[in-house]
């Protein structure tokens, strides 16, 4: 209060010791908003932006033009809190419907959004829980944060080619929407985007798609099955979490990144618990919460997930390979500081003495194979790769990302050093290979002049 009267202050003493004061866009004054039929509007560079309407009228026709001007647009909060709104007509002058513009309109049941319309902001329909049905017309290219937040009482939606991006609780707790199909225009599936769609019984995830979001599909009881497209490289922490009904899911190759609890409490995830308590997916150990006293991570696991391990007060003692070379956040949260075992110089011991847990070493790694970074018995492209990829992180002054045995084996030229040259030695060993040409390390190794 003191700061805003010493401010009024400071205007009114500037206004009288000058003729006349230019004030900075910050401190501009706005003229009041103009009135037609209970809408408060607004004239900027020619157009109307609806601003307010403090009307009584259930049905609304939005006119397309007011006193000769075009209207544009459905300003933010234009129609926050109408609850007695029951229809609304918006015309094909409109482009833009802004932030929480029909926020909790709960009595509106139809509204037809016209092909003139390229953008729908945040929260502009939260919880206007009494829209069964949406039609989102091709000329939309994003649907913003909680568009339809809450919107129980929706059964159909249609999405158009046109949507590149899901916003982040888009759809979140429409528990009416039975089925919905995403197009292949979509790329992302934000966080939350469908979380708490009890009703949702059949999702479509096209080639499109490259991640699904943190909780995207969590607590969405009536799904069965899902099949993730070879498109899909990372599915985040709690996707299908909570998908109580979910006993069928498709995980190709392509996924390399799955969050922590991605699928928790899910018939999928406990019938893979009893297959085997340590759950691995694609290299990456997802769970591991059904584990107690000593176990043994296999050969075959590059990454622990996020929270694999949380609460396992019963785990003991762990023993983590060479070939695991990152650990998720909150992996051992809850459990009562197990022991890591692991070789001398490896990423475990590497984790276990950044975060103070007990290490014990097993031994020195064994003596890798030159050219093998995988450790899978052959020398591949994805050898080249990994020691290219460590060679450029060198450069950018970062963490290679490779274990001790992975830099031994990607040194092949012995000189101390990995560089681009031994990405290009492995590379032409793998080639030579692939051709059938018996080939040493001495031949490719370039002779010093």
């Amino acid at each position: 209060m003191k700061m805003k009267r010493l401010c009024s202050m400071l205007c009114a003493g500037m206004l009288a010791c000058s003729g006349a004061v230019t004030l900075p866009a910050a401190y501009a004054v706005y003229a009041e908003d103009l009135v037609y039929n209970g809408m408060k509007y607004q004239v900027v560079d020619g157009a109307v932006t609806i601003t307010k309407y403090s009307g009584t009228d259930t049905e609304i026709t939005i006119p397309a033009e007011i006193d000769g001007k075009p209207v544009t647009s459905i300003g933010d909060n234009a129609f926050f809190n109408c609850s007695g709104l029951t229809e609304i007509t918006i015309p094909d002058s409109v482009t833009s419907i802004g932030d929480n513009a029909f926020f909790n309109c709960s009595g509106l049941t139809e509204i037809t959004i016209p092909d003139s319309v390229t953008s729908i902001g945040d929260g502009a329909f939260y919880h206007c829980s009494g829209l069964t049905e949406i039609t989102i017309p091709d000329s939309v290219t994003s649907i913003g944060v909680g568009a339809f937040y809450h919107c129980s009482g929706l059964t159909e939606i249609t999405i158009p080619d046109s949507v590149t991006s899901i916003g982040d609780y888009a759809f979140d707790h429409c528990t009416g929407l039975t089925s919905i199909t995403i197009p292949d225009s979509v790329t992302n599936i934000g966080d939350y985007a469908f979380d708490g769609c009890t009703g949702l019984t059949s999702i479509t995830i096209p080639d499109s798609v490259t991640s699904i979001g943190d909780c995207a599909f969590d607590g969405c009881t009536d799904l069965t099955s899902i099949t993730i497209p070879d498109s899909v490289t990372s599915i985040g922490g709690c996707a299908f979490g909570g998908c109580s009904g979910l006993t069928e899911i498709t995980i190709p190759d392509s996924v390399t990144s799955i969050g922590g609890h991605a699928f928790s409490s899910t018939p999928w995830l406990e019938a893979k618990q009893k297959e085997n308590p340590l759950v691995i997916v694609n290299g990456i150990l997802i769970d591991g919460s059904a584990c107690s006293g000593n176990i043994t991570i296999p050969d075959s696991v590059t990454s622990i997930g996020e929270s694999a391990f949380m609460w396992c007060s019963g785990l003991t003692e762990i023993t983590i390979p060479d070939s695991v070379t990152s650990i998720g956040d909150g992996v051992f949260y809850g459990c009562d500081n197990p022991t890591i075992k692991g070789y001398t110089g490896s990423y475990a011991e590497t984790y276990a003495k950044e975060n103070e847990i007990p290490f014990e070493a097993i031994s020195e790694a064994p003596a890798p194979e030159p050219g093998d970074l995988s450790g899978d018995g052959e020398i591949g492209a994805d050898d080249a790769q990994m020691t290219l990829k460590a060679y450029v992180n060198i450069l950018a002054e970062k963490d290679t990302g490779l274990t001790e045995a992975q830099k031994k084996a990607a040194d092949v030229d012995g000189d101390g050093a990995i560089t681009a040259t031994d990405a290009q030695i492995i590379l032409k060993y793998y080639v030579n290979t692939l051709a059938g040409k018996e080939v040493t390390w001495e031949q490719l190794i370039p002779k010093k002049q």
